[in-house]
């Protein structure tokens, strides 16, 4: 008890350092940790309640009456967290069921039942996979860690080798005869989160049973998820994660990815299983340039967080402060320059957020004297992020501002749309057509916010709203993917066009979505909306709103709301002729799993084509959370409109000049600028320079033409980057491009 004692005091002093460790030792050393982390939380009235209702006949078929069916997953997993939460009370020294005889010979007892009737060798997988090679699995492990002073040897190794017939192997899923019954019956490599769940399961059982070959197996195999990715599930260099192939996972697969990596390192930190791979700096550089964007006072999008937005008890908050523990702990093992960088931004998310309400759901105590410590270090100081940056690999762009955050969500040929599975996310269908996100000060404005909110009116998506079946339309698997390679753009980190080659999920409503951001508003541009599926809107707004005083403003071309808790205000200002059409409703719904009724308040807002149009269009500004004179003095003859049609889309604002050329559009200029592939430019002409930024959004080419008026020449060579001037036009070729990454370079006026 002492050694363990130590171990936290050290912990707790701010690093997990638990002095060395020789090989000897090292199994009871992590073993003894992983039970400090992970056993917490014991509640002795949960307990004695599960004790109670625990079916004790002769002949039962089911430990507990909710989870009846022994054949399946999601039963099978909870009647082992029940146990699970028995054990807890049972060694938790404050418990007054601690070291209870009868509740020890009930856990036991209850093992054995579930060994032989639930969960053994040579049992099918029915149903889904996870639970069978991964949730219970790791349940296991739990059980086993916490009973391991009460077991033998032999009951150590009875009790997993279930485990060890369904998940045999850190690099594998799908190994076993088992599979072939699941829903992924083949076997495969595991991939991002789930990489570092089966190297989790087999590592802890290796610790569990002294086995030295799956101890090695699951480090062996732990590095791979910090390699970057050019196709499928994990890190890609610009920040995205994906997992199942193309949805992008960061909020939720990618938490799981950090918690247990961050576990991981934390149990054999200081032993001679330490981890010392340089491969991890990857996903320390993919936290700093990618989840440090997605993050804003403490919540992080629901634009990374699939299907799970649609569960009862998750939420942005919820997630985010899952996420930014997972960071902590991840921290402490890494580099000093890094480590610094990612306490920042953990620091500045609890300190920013609703401090008490984040620090309130972090219960586990190691967990939490980590973040005091981020959050007591004086030498750590917070700054707020601010830019555009966009993930080219999963379709998602932020613009971050002091006062908000903007998040467009896109889907692409190589980006999925949606993914509803486990009877979950069944009407998510649209939240990747272009829908945005303004994140401000308000921590509730996305709470509950699913269950409710009309999926037909998602603000940025242009959709029918003749009505569909649940769960149908995912375009998320090689064969279904939607045919638009145009979607991403380019930016200066301060200025961005963004672009969208839209089809929906039928492919019977097409158009083409463009975003011009700037640090104080975004014009959204849309054209050549054409549909054989009924009724076409395009969604302004559509949030949630407690009382109609922040509505300030609806007029048929002026939507002005009032941010209750930051006082600032929002507008949307029509700037051509539609009309917009606002409505104030009452919404009621439910949550996927969970039937109990949730009331909001909404107010929607939209344009509305008409029916089956041909080469509809919609021009309007959105002006986030400003001093309501910045809305009222908003100058709508500062925003020319070069272009607006099939071929390309330009804005011109002030100095700034912001075009996306669907296709070769050479024969056709747009302000001073013509394209002989697909490009997003974005243009500063300051007269003695004219500053560039320039990408391929189709991710097909890896050079882009372009030419622009007048004499130019580089500023600084780039290999990347050549000119030729002929007359008065000079044309730019740049090569090197991928993943839609921008190019910034600066030309000057080349002398005759």
């Amino acid at each position: 008890m002492k050694k363990i004692f130590l171990s936290l005091l050290l912990l707790f002093l701010g690093g997990i350092s638990f002095g060395n460790t020789t090989s000897t030792d090292t199994y009871s050393i992590i073993r003894e940790r992983f039970s400090e982390l992970t056993n917490t939380n014991s509640n002795d009235e949960k307990a004695q309640k599960l004790l109670n209702t625990l079916n004790n006949n002769f002949d039962r078929t089911y430990l507990w009456e909710q989870f009846p069916d022994m054949k399946s997953g999601p039963h099978i997993l909870s009647t082992y967290r029940n146990l699970t939460d028995i054990i807890k009370a049972y060694t938790d020294k404050n418990s007054s069921l601690y070291q209870n005889k009868d509740v020890k010979n009930t856990i036991i007892t209850s093992l054995n039942w579930l060994r032989e009737n639930a969960y053994r060798e040579n049992l099918p997988e029915l149903g889904n996979w996870w639970q069978w090679e991964i949730g219970i699995p790791k349940e296991l492990n739990r059980i086993v860690a916490y009973m391991y002073p009460e077991l033998s040897k032999e009951q150590v190794e009875i009790f997993l080798n279930g485990s060890r017939y369904f998940q045999p192997y850190a690099e594998w899923s799908g190994y076993s005869e088992g599979a072939k019954t699941s829903t992924s019956p083949n076997k495969r490599l595991s991939t991002g989160g789930n990489r570092i769940d089966t190297c989790y399961i087999v590592f802890m059982r290796g610790i569990l049973t002294q086995n030295k070959d799956e101890v090695v197996n699951a480090l062996s195999n732990l590095g791979e998820v910090a390699e970057y990715v050019t196709t499928g599930d994990g890190f890609y260099r610009d920040g995205s994660f994906i997992q199942h192939g193309t949805i992008p996972y960061g909020g939720t697969y990618g938490e799981v990815l950090l918690s247990g990596l961050g576990t991981i390192q934390n149990l054999v930190a200081n032993t001679d299983l330490e981890i010392k791979d340089p491969r991890f700096n990857n996903i320390y550089n993919s936290i700093i340039n990618g989840y440090n964007h997605l993050f804003f006072n403490g919540r992080i999008s629901d634009s990374i967080s699939g299907r799970a937005v649609t569960r009862k008890n998750s939420n942005d908050l919820t997630r985010g402060v899952g996420n930014l523990v997972a960071i902590a702990m991840i921290s402490q093992g890494a580099p000093e320059d890094y480590k610094v960088k990612l306490q920042e931004i953990v620091k500045r998310n609890i300190e920013t957020g609703d401090t008490s309400l984040i620090l309130s759901r972090i219960k586990n105590p190691v967990e939490k004297k980590v973040i005091e410590n981020i959050l007591n270090d004086k030498n750590i100081k917070i700054s707020t992020p601010s830019g555009v940056k966009i993930f080219g690999n999963m379709d998602r762009v932020v613009n971050r501002t002091p006062n908000y955050s903007f998040v467009l969500s896109l889907h692409s040929s190589r980006v999925g749309n949606f993914e509803s599975i486990l009877e979950e996310n069944t009407k998510g269908w649209h939240a990747a057509d272009g829908m945005y996100y303004i994140y401000t000060a308000n921590t509730n404005e996305y709470f509950e916010y699913w269950p409710v909110v009309d999926p037909y009116h998602l603000p940025g998506t242009t959709e029918s709203i003749t009505q569909r079946e649940n769960s149908i339309g995912e375009r998320r698997h090689p064969k279904t993917m939607v045919q638009k390679d145009f979607v991403g753009g380019t930016t200066n980190n301060t200025y961005s066009i963004i672009g969208m080659d839209f089809s929906s999920w039928n492919d019977l409503t097409t158009a083409k979505k463009s975003w011009f951001i700037t640090p104080d508003f975004i014009v959204s541009m849309g054209s050549n909306i054409s549909s054989k599926d009924g009724e076409i809107h395009t969604t302004v707004e559509n949030k949630s709103i407690k009382s109609n005083d922040e509505v300030i403003k609806n007029t048929d071309n002026n939507l002005t709301l009032k941010n209750p808790l930051s006082n600032l205000y929002t507008g949307f200002i029509i700037l051509d002729n539609n009309t917009l059409k606002t409505t104030t409703e009452k919404r009621v719904g439910n949550w996927d799993k969970d039937k109990t009724e949730i009331s909001k308040n909404f107010i929607k807002s939209f344009i509305n084509h008409g029916s089956n149009p041909e080469d509809s269009s919609y021009l309007y500004a959105i002006i986030p959370e400003t001093n309501l004179k910045n809305i009222e003095n908003f100058n709508t003859k500062d925003i020319n409109i070069l272009s607006q049609n099939s071929f390309a889309h330009g804005i011109n604002f002030k100095n700034i000049t912001a075009i996306n050329f669907w296709d070769d559009s050479s024969d056709k200029e747009v302000g001073i600028f013509s394209s002989k592939t697909p490009a997003s430019i974005l243009a500063i002409d300051t007269k003695s320079k004219l500053f560039i930024s320039v990408s391929d959004p189709t991710h097909k080419n890896s050079e882009i033409i372009f030419s622009v008026k007048g004499k130019f020449k580089l500023e600084n060579i780039n290999n990347n980057i050549n000119t030729v001037v002929n007359k008065n036009i000079t044309t730019i070729t740049v090569s090197n491009l991928k993943d839609g990454a921008t190019e910034n370079f600066t030309l000057i006026p080349k002398e005759n």
